[in-house]
This record gives C-alpha cells, structure tokens and sequence, in this order.
C-alpha cells in the first residue's frame, strides 16, 4: 500500500509522519482551512490554521484513552425509477401514486471522538467520519509503543478480562 500525501501546515517533528487528518474549513467559493486535526505516528493534535498554533494535542506515549460519542449515520443514497400516478395509467385521479425502481446507497458513520488523560478530555475531533477507524489507529499505536506502566493494559477487542486464580 502506497503512503498518501497530506496537505498540511502542521508543523512536525523529527520523523513524524500523519496517519489520519481532518480539515475544517470556512467560506464556498474560496475556501480556507480553520482547523486541522490529525493523529501522527506520535501524537494526537488540533491545529488552528489561522494563528498557527497547536490549540491541543497528547502524546502517544501518554496512553490516551479514546472515547466515542454521539454516533450518528447518514444514508448516501442515489435512486432511480419511475414514479406513476393512477392517471398515468388511465385511472381516476387519487392523491397518491407508486415509484419503482432501483436504490443503492453507501451508509456512513459520523461521531466525535475524545481523548482522555487521568479521566479528564484533553480535546475533542467532532463529527468524524469512521470515528472507530480513527479509535483503532491510535490504539494500534499505542501497541506498538509496548506496555509501559501498571493498570495501563485494557482487554483487546473480544478478549474478557478474567479474574486470576488463586
């Protein structure tokens, strides 16, 4: 798999490299980067575009606990048909009428996701698009940074954390 270019004034550090960003922009016809929020081989951060400056960030060495809230879908969907109407078809008006025809759509899932340090939100990435994908990453990453400290290990995905025997 082929590393995708991110366009990005987010100033990094030595061998950093962004894994996921999100742009907020403001304005229609030209259109101009507010915040920037993105997740590196290092940190998490929000970056304000305009004052450039680094608004909030947590280093993945800090165990991060991500947090997703207010999940919500949206249905892309593109139809296609016919709609007809009984008089179409030769009979006395009614107030309604049939569409038939093919539906596809492409379902997709918005959320905020939050990063917590000692219980506390450190920031916040709103409406994210596959906020578990951006959960995931950064839990992949903290692995690969290795176990370090005590009660900082949490069940995998489908593991149940078991009582030891005695």
């Amino acid at each position: 798999m082929e590393d995708q270019q991110v366009s990005s004034s987010i100033p990094l550090t030595d061998g950093e490299r962004i894994l996921w960003h999100k742009e907020t922009t403001h304005g229609l016809l030209h259109k101009e980067v507010t915040v920037e929020e993105a997740v590196t081989n290092k940190r998490c951060l929000k970056y304000d575009a305009q004052s450039k400056n680094i608004v909030a960030q947590i280093g993945i060495t800090h165990w991060p606990e991500v947090v997703i809230m207010n999940v919500h879908r949206v249905n892309d969907s593109l139809g296609g048909g016919v709609f007809l109407t009984p008089r179409m078809l030769g009979l006395p008006a009614l107030p309604f009428g049939v569409y038939g025809g093919p539906r596809r759509g492409n379902l997709k899932v918005f959320g905020d996701v939050s990063f917590l340090s000692d219980g506390k939100v450190i920031m916040t990435f709103e409406n994210v698009k596959d906020p578990q994908g951006v959960r995931q990453l950064v839990e992949a990453l903290k692995r690969q940074q290795g176990f370090r400290g005590p009660g900082r290990m949490r069940p995998w995905m489908g593991q149940r954390s078991r009582p030891m025997q005695p």
